[in-house]
């Protein structure tokens, strides 16, 4: 065991082949609370139904002298819509080190900051993590900040008087109707702030774990042609669904109805006061609920400065400019420096050094990109600037299961 950090040789980079992957995976089986058995059944089934994810870029190691591997940082690319810009990011999935050989508290800092450093040579403007409350401000320390609004809306009494009630209600998914399911997905949440695009292979390892009962699956059908479903978890909680456009009434009252009938528990939808869908309830009485994590939870991470500054300029050109008349030719956020020219075409232009933006910048950057400004999730505060619609980064546990 090496119990002073001096006397360890190592070296970060990715996996070279594809038993240091499995020799990843073993430890990162080894290194949770769960049991070994459930960690590996879901490392095995992620690696079947998404195989993208287990290849050589998506594992950084922290290898000693022998090559042995002694810290896995295992990463994976996500598509992402926010403000309708489509964005590529990576995501954090696992992070451990192997404290049978290591007795060092230096070690897991380094290792991270250092596989961090490999990451922001890479094209990607961010990368998002799921920080457990065991890490609480570790994540914070590295520049990441919170991405999440964990919105939820629940139904206090339902106005019958909009809502239908004759759609069928079948318990079961179909894996060959995740095109199906992904198109209703977007046809729902196209006009939200964000959401995440899933592949037919994202939707099977979904499936897994819907066999796994951890959630149940629902499709809603009219004359045997489907028109949506959902997933729930236990006490109807409907964390995620998709409607074919025009259904919503009868989708919600058959679905409303349904769960009901088997739970008396209180409905609640993971989205944000926000969603358009709400309209479609009527005069139904709603709780609103939403929270602010700075330094746990769901975070985020400024990586290639240039392509995020990018992925800034395009997401608030096209959503902050629209309903606000631009007097000045310029716009200055809080964070020094962070200043940018506003052009006659109502674009924003960067009137700083791009590589010389501070971690502050980024996590401004982060801040405004996820939330807007001037609302209550903004940490920073824009002067001169009137923009009454509020935004919500929502992120749904099926993206991080």
């Amino acid at each position: 065991m090496y119990s002073n950090f001096d006397s360890l040789k190592f070296t970060v980079r990715f996996a070279k082949n594809f038993q240091e992957i499995k020799n990843a995976i073993e430890l990162i089986c080894r290194s949770f609370p769960l049991s070994y058995k459930d960690l590996m059944y879901r490392q095995k089934s992620w690696l079947n139904s998404i195989p993208d994810d287990f290849q050589k870029k998506n594992f950084i190691l922290a290898v000693d002298d022998e090559n042995v591997v002694i810290g896995v940082l295992h990463i994976a690319k996500r598509t992402l819509v926010i403000g309708k810009v489509k964005a590529t990011i990576l995501t954090t999935n696992d992070f451990c080190i192997d404290k049978s050989k290591i007795n060092d508290r230096n070690f897991a800092p380094i290792f991270f900051e250092k596989g961090l450093k490999i990451l922001e040579k890479l094209n990607y403007p961010f990368i998002m993590g799921n920080a457990r409350k065991k890490l609480e401000n570790f994540y914070y320390w590295y520049g990441f900040t919170s991405c999440n609004s964990y919105n939820r809306i629940e139904i206090e009494k339902l106005d019958y008087s909009v809502l239908q009630n004759n759609a069928v209600i079948k318990k079961k998914f179909n894996l060959k109707l995740s095109n199906i399911y992904e198109k209703f997905r977007l046809e729902i949440f196209s006009n939200e702030w964000n959401f995440f695009l899933r592949n037919k292979n994202f939707w099977n390892y979904i499936n897994l774990f819907i066999k796994k009962k951890k959630y149940y699956f629902l499709e809603v059908y009219i004359k045997n042609k489907i028109i949506g479903f959902a997933i729930i978890k236990k006490k109807n909680q409907i964390i995620d669904f998709g409607i074919k456009k025009n259904n919503e009434s009868i989708f919600f009252g058959s679905l409303f109805n349904y769960l009901l009938n088997n739970d008396d528990s209180k409905i609640t939808l993971y989205i944000s006061s926000e969603s358009p869908v709400l309209k479609k309830l009527g005069l139904s009485h709603l709780s609103y609920f939403s929270r602010r994590v700075p330094d746990e939870g769901y975070v985020a991470k400024v990586l290639n400065p240039i392509s995020m500054v990018n992925l800034f300029c395009r997401v608030f050109s096209k959503n902050f400019f629209s309903n606000n008349k631009i007097v000045k030719k310029f716009i200055r956020f809080q964070t020094k420096g962070l200043e940018f020219k506003i052009d006659k075409n109502k674009k924003l232009i960067p009137k700083f050094r791009v590589d010389e933006l501070t971690k502050f910048n980024k996590i401004e950057l982060l801040n405004v990109l996820f939330f807007g400004v001037n609302n209550k999730l903004s940490i920073y505060k824009l002067k001169n600037y009137k923009n009454n619609k509020i935004k919500y980064f929502n992120i749904s546990e099926i993206e991080a299961i």
